[in-house]
């Protein structure tokens, strides 16, 4: 029997008021009217200072949430329904886990600086504690995107072994009633494989359409690179990573032209 994954309803935007954040919380409204979820913008404060600072920066909050959600004003309510909070305390990552899980978060989606390893300022200090220790899917949203109605998700997996993120891809294209194509890199053996393989996929999960493609060959950013031309999706899906496939995937060199340096959100399925 087909897997039946459950709606995408509570998205959460951690903003800190900067470009970065309004990019991911611009995004998140166009994610939501896609998929008629709730968002939620959620600002962490340090509660470790003197109450007058204290109560300066929640006043401060309280001016930067009416700044950020005026542009969505006039949207139909029945579209969009934007909420936020504060949450008072330190280190950033753990309040934000705490909040998830508190109130059953289903998506966290945050702004990054553009390509490079998980550990690059050009990710953000803040993204890169999230991405280590948080428990549902993250959507990583480049400087400046803007939102497109996503269509065609493409999916990365240096195995198919394990089907790893499946359940949560197919649970994201059902809600955004999107194509998905899914890319593996493996033996040449395995490539003669790949209509098998899609149609386990198909047999095992509820995709709306789904192809698949297995690709032999070296090095392994260069055939992801020629796929995500070929196929120009809306979005690009990996499972959770290891810290050495990030490097992989996002590298150090700058004339590299995979997701960040083209706007295509990077989405890490977590949670499953």
């Amino acid at each position: 029997m087909k897997n039946s994954p459950p709606v995408l309803t509570k998205i959460l935007v951690p903003v800190d008021f900067s470009g970065l954040s309004e990019t991911a919380a611009r995004y998140a409204c166009g994610f939501a009217g896609q998929t008629k979820a709730e968002v939620t913008l959620l600002h962490v404060v340090d509660s470790d200072v003197p109450a007058v600072v204290l109560s300066s920066r929640l006043e401060q909050a309280q001016e930067g949430f009416r700044k950020l959600c005026r542009p969505t004003r006039g949207r139909p309510r029945s579209r969009m329904n934007i909420d936020y909070g504060v949450s008072e305390g330190l280190p950033f990552e753990r309040m934000l886990e705490q909040y998830v899980q508190q109130h059953d978060m289903d998506l966290i989606i945050m702004g990054t600086k553009g390509p490079n390893a998980l550990n690059s300022p050009l990710i953000g200090h803040n993204a890169a504690a999230v991405l280590s220790t948080c428990r549902v899917p993250v959507l990583l949203v480049p400087s400046g995107t803007k939102y497109r109605t996503i269509e065609h998700i493409a999916f990365f997996s240096r195995s198919h072994s394990k089907h790893e993120g499946m359940g949560m891809l197919a649970r994201f294209a059902q809600q955004l009633h999107a194509a998905t194509e899914v890319l593996y890199i493996g033996s040449p053996a395995l490539v003669k494989e790949s209509e098998g393989i899609r149609k386990e996929l198909t047999e095992e999960f509820s995709f709306p359409e789904l192809g698949v493609a297995v690709r032999d060959g070296e090095p392994p950013e260069k055939v992801l690179e020629s796929f995500l031309q070929e196929t120009r999706p809306d979005l690009l899906a990996i499972p959770r990573p290891q810290e050495s496939f990030w490097d992989m995937l996002l590298g150090s060199n700058p004339s590299r032209t995979l997701s960040f340096h083209s706007g295509l959100p990077l989405l890490i399925l977590h949670g499953e």
